[in-house]
């Protein structure tokens, strides 16, 4: 994949030029995508609840219901549609998200019913003191964006003992979404690395 989309418990993993591996079979992605965020999942969320459980658990960490991720794939004509893929995720689903989730921390679903998220925003600023854009952080405002970047290294060549520049790939990630639709956005989508 070119790019890593995630905001709240979904991920868009994109490949512009197909999935250039097991045979291009992208169900067998969307398979071993599903099952390893699953796994992970669990994992980080024991570790978290073993290290610091808030509120601590009645029953312990394993009563907890195990988690799963369900998966699916679907094409788009061009590496244009797949930006506006990612626009759409990042400025409604994170958005819609974001607030909803930010709101319910305050208020009960009940109360909330019927609200749009101006609305939902305003009522928590207004009755609780809490402004949105300043007690929510970026990521769970606009999701994450997850690449790969080439970094150089200083190395020692075993074999001659000489000092030399290698270069190596390293996974980053940045704490924003995609926002608007540009060429700097559009080589996000299509470059393997960070610009």
């Amino acid at each position: 994949a070119t790019l890593a989309y995630t905001q709240s418990d979904e991920i868009t993993l994109v490949f512009p030029n197909g999935v250039e591996s097991f045979n291009d079979r992208a169900m067998k992605i969307v398979t071993l995508a599903a099952g390893f965020c699953s796994v992970h999942f669990y994992s980080h969320l024991i570790t978290a609840l073993a290290e610091s459980p808030d509120p601590p658990l009645k029953k312990g960490i394993r009563s907890l219901p195990l988690p799963y991720f369900d998966g699916r794939i679907f094409n788009v004509p061009t590496v244009e549609e797949c930006l506006n893929n990612v626009l759409w995720r990042c400025r409604g689903d994170a958005v819609r998200n974001s607030v909803s989730a930010f709101a319910r921390s305050f208020f009960s679903t009940r109360v909330l019913h019927g609200k749009n998220q101006e609305e939902m925003v305003e009522m928590v600023r207004r009755e609780k003191g809490v402004v949105y854009r300043e007690a929510v952080p970026r990521w769970a405002l606009e999701g994450s964006i997850v690449k790969k970047t080439l970094v150089e290294l200083e190395a020692v060549n075993k074999k001659t003992g000489e000092r030399a520049l290698s270069t190596r790939t390293r996974t980053r990630c940045e704490d924003r979404g995609i926002t608007e639709f540009s060429d700097a956005t559009l080589a996000l989508v299509k470059e393997k690395y960070w610009p």
